[in-house]
């Protein structure tokens, strides 16, 4: 049990005088003892939270602690002298925790979120569902252009032969089923 108490005394650290050893304030600690971040190093005395072993606090701290959502830039307070550094995780030096890496991920979704917001409203960027809808819209209107050319040069030239026109109207027929079948193959 040479672990889980305090080296001078033998008894568990109470939660200010682990803030001063630390640099942090009461509060912080309180507020990491409610959220989980510091568990296996409390034990409970007549109900109150206490730490039970400082050392393992720390690492817990470190472990647990997201950063990033810290209230300003993150500054230890020295009490009393020079605060030691908070060390990594055990088994896991210099590495960033669970935490700092989904807090880090979300962040990325909410920038690239973000961007793509921006985009959207700067025009950029378009719906696929309505430029398929205005790409087929547009194609139709191409087909139906296409389709009445063999008519208009018949009533533009009523001495043209009957067979020119039918060739015509075959070769733009065969035009576009060529084109609709590329289109159908790209798809």
């Amino acid at each position: 049990m040479s672990g889980l108490v305090t080296e001078q005394s033998g008894k568990p650290m109470g939660i200010r005088a682990y803030s001063r050893r630390c640099g942090r304030s009461a509060s912080s600690v309180l507020r990491a003892i409610a959220s989980t971040r510091l568990q296996k190093s409390v034990v409970y005395v007549r109900g109150t939270p206490q730490i039970a072993d400082p050392d393992l606090a720390d690492q817990e701290w470190a472990a647990n602690t997201d950063l990033s959502r810290a209230r300003g830039e993150f500054k230890e307070r020295p009490a009393g002298g020079a605060v030691p550094p908070v060390p990594a995780a055990p088994g896991t030096p210099g590495t960033p925790s669970r935490l700092t890496q989904a807090s880090a991920a979300e962040k990325e979704w909410k920038a690239k979120q973000a961007e793509l917001s921006y985009r959207r409203e700067a025009g950029e960027l378009v719906e696929v569902a309505k430029v398929e809808a205005a790409w087929f819209e547009m194609c139709v209107m191409v087909r139906n252009a296409l389709l009445v050319v063999p008519a208009k040069v018949k009533l533009i030239h009523l001495d043209a032969p009957r067979e020119l026109i039918l060739t015509v109207d075959q070769q733009i027929r065969r035009a576009l089923e060529g084109l609709a079948s590329d289109w159908k193959a790209t798809r």
